[in-house]
C-alpha cells in the first residue's frame, strides 16, 4: 500500500488526537506509522551509498550509518508540535557521517551539491551558527530525484558527535529528554559549556562546569555505567555476530543500562523484529544499517547505546586540570588545593576502573574462563575481545599520560613557591601551599 500525503497527514492527526485524550496510540495507527517509516528505505539507501563513498574519499576513518527515526520519538514529536503535519516531518529517514574535521565536511557538502541525482531541499549550518544549546552539525535535507521520500543528512566532526551523544547519555541516566527540549537548567548549562573548546573557556565557565558536575555526579555516574558494561557489551557483541555477512543491527538498552545486539542480513526481517519489540513494551532501542562497521566504530557512532566509554570523561579531566592550574597561578591556593583533592580522588577512580577491568579480562581470556558454547564464531569472538582490550589499554595509557603531564606542569609552579618564595605569603597561605605540594609529591 502506497500512502498518499493526505493519508499520512490523517495518521499524524489521529495519533495527536489520541494523545490529547490520554489514550494509547492504536495498533492500527502504529502499523500505518510503521508502514510510512519503511517507505523511506529506497531514498535512504541511495543517499547512504553516495554519502559513504564520498566521505571515505575525504576521510578514510569516516563512519557512516543510517537509521529510521524510532517510533516513540516520532510519536513524541507529533505531540510536541501541534500544528505539524506528519507528511512534512523531514527527519524520519536519517544518514549520519562522522569525519575528522570541519574542512572535510565542507568538501563533502560541495560534492553532494554537484550531484544531478539529488535535490537539496534545505540546509542548516549549525557549525558556523551553533544552536543555543551548543549543538554543532551540518544538516542537509536531500531527496533523490527518482524517489518520493526525504532524507536528513547530518555531517559531524568527532568532537561534534561526542557532544551530541553525551546529551543522549545524560538524558538516559537522569530520565529526562533534554534533547527534545525538556527543561533542566543545570544540565542544559553543563552541555552548552562543554561545546566550547577548552582554550576558549573562561575561568567562570570552567567553575560552572565543575560545580554542576560535582552537584549531579555526572562523571561518576558515567564511570559506573561504563564499568558495568565493559565486559557485557563486547561479550554480547561477540556472541551475537553472525558467521557471514550482516547489514543491520538492533541495539537495545535494558533497565540496567546494559546493551544487547541482534544482527540481520536483510532490512525486512530487521524492521519486522524492531516493530514486534516496540509493540510489546516500547524498549529503548534503535535499528541501524552498518557498512563493514566493527565494534569500535559502532561504539563511536552509537556510544549512547553501547555505553562503554565516552571522550567527555577525558575532556572533563582536562577542564579540571586547567582550572586547578589557573587557580594556582593566580594565587588562589585554597581553591587550587580543595579542587585538587577532588581531582585526585576522581582520577584514581577512573584509572582504577580501567586497570581492574583490563587485568580481569586478560586473565579470563588467558585462562579460557569465558564459556563459548553459544558463540556463533569462536575465532571472531577472540579477535573482537583482543582488539577491544588493546583499544581499552590505549585509552588507559593515554589518560595516565595526561595525568603525568599535568603533574609535571605543576613541578614548575611548585618550585616557584618553595624556599625563598614563602616569605611573600602569610602563614595561612604558606600552610595551604605546603599542603598542595604534599599532594603533588604523593603522586
Amino acid at each position: 500500500m502506497n500512502l498518499s500525503k493526505s493519508q499520512i497527514g490523517k495518521i499524524g492527526k489521529q495519533i495527536r488526537r489520541d494523545l490529547r485524550e490520554g489514550k494509547d496510540v492504536s495498533e492500527e495507527d502504529l502499523s500505518k506509522l510503521q508502514e510510512y517509516r519503511v517507505s523511506h528505505l529506497q531514498s535512504l539507501q541511495k543517499v547512504f551509498n553516495a554519502l559513504a563513498e564520498i566521505s571515505k574519499h575525504h576521510y578514510k576513518g569516516s563512519v557512516t550509518v543510517y537509521r529510521l527515526k524510532r517510533i516513540d520519538t516520532i510519536v513524541r514529536k507529533i505531540e510536541r508540535y501541534p500544528t505539524m503535519d506528519l507528511s512534512t516531518m523531514q527527519d524520519i529517514a536519517g544518514c549520519r557521517t562522522i569525519v575528522g574535521s570541519e574542512s572535510q565536511i565542507r568538501k563533502i557538502v560541495s560534492e553532494i551539491e554537484k550531484r544531478k541525482d539529488f535535490l537539496i531541499l534545505d540546509r542548516n549550518d549549525y557549525i558556523t551558527n551553533p544552536r543555543d544549546t551548543g549543538y554543532q552539525s551540518y544538516h542537509l535535507k536531500i531527496k533523490p530525484v527518482d524517489c518520493d521520500r526525504i532524507v536528513e543528512v547530518q555531517l559531524r566532526t568527532r568532537a561534534n558527535h561526542h557532544w551530541a551523544t553525551l546529551v543522549e547519555i545524560t538524558d538516559l541516566l537522569y530520565g529526562i529528554k533534554l534533547k527534545e527540549g525538556q527543561d533542566h537548567p543545570e544540565l542544559y548549562l553543563f552541555h552548552k559549556l562543554l561545546s566550547i573548546e577548552l582554550n576558549c573557556l573562561t575561568l567562570d565557565e570552567k567553575e560552572s562546569i565543575v560545580r554542576i558536575e560535582r552537584e549531579l555526579a555526572i562523571i561518576s555516574k558515567l564511570i559506573s555505567v561504563f564499568r558495568n558494561n565493559y565486559f557485557i557489551a563486547v561479550d554480547r557483541w561477540g556472541r551475537s555476530i553472525p558467521n557471514d555477512d550482516y547489514q543491520y543491527v538492533i541495539m537495545e538498552i535494558d533497565e540496567n543500562f546494559s546493551p544487547s545486539f541482534e544482527f540481520f542480513r536483510d532490512f525486512e526481517a530487521a524492521e519486522n523484529m524492531y516493530f514486534q519489540k516496540f509493540a510489546l513494551n516500547e524498549p529503548n532501542m534503535v535499528l541501524i544499517h552498518v557498512n563493514n562497521a566493527d565494534f569500535e566504530k559502532i561504539g563511536l557512532a552509537y556510544s549512547n547505546y553501547v555505553l562503554t566509554s565516552h571522550p567527555a570523561i577525558r575532556f572533563y579531566i582536562e577542564i579540571l586540570q586547567s582550572t586547578i592550574l589557573e587557580y594556582f597561578v593566580k594565587g588562589k591556593f585554597m581553591k587550587a588545593t580543595n579542587l585538587y583533592e577532588y581531582y585526585d580522588e576522581l582520577i584514581d577512580e577512573i584509572l582504577a576502573s580501567f586497570e581492574i577491568e583490563i587485568t580481569s579480562l586478560r586473565k579470563k581470556i588467558d585462562k579460557d574462563e569465558i564459556k563459548l558454547e553459544k558463540v556463533n564464531n569462536h575465532s571472531k569472538y577472540h579477535e573482537i575481545m583482543e582488539e577491544w582490550i588493546d583499544n581499552f589499554s590505549e585509552r588507559f595509557n593515554s589518560l595516565k599520560k595526561t595525568h603525568s603531564t599535568f603533574l609535571l606542569g605543576y613541578e614548575k609552579e611548585r618550585n616557584k613557591f618553595e624556599g625563598a618564595e614563602f616569605h611573600k605569603t602569610n602563614n595561612k597561605e604558606e600552610s595551604i601551599i605546603k599542603r598542595f605540594i604534599n599532594l603533588l609529591t604523593r603522586n
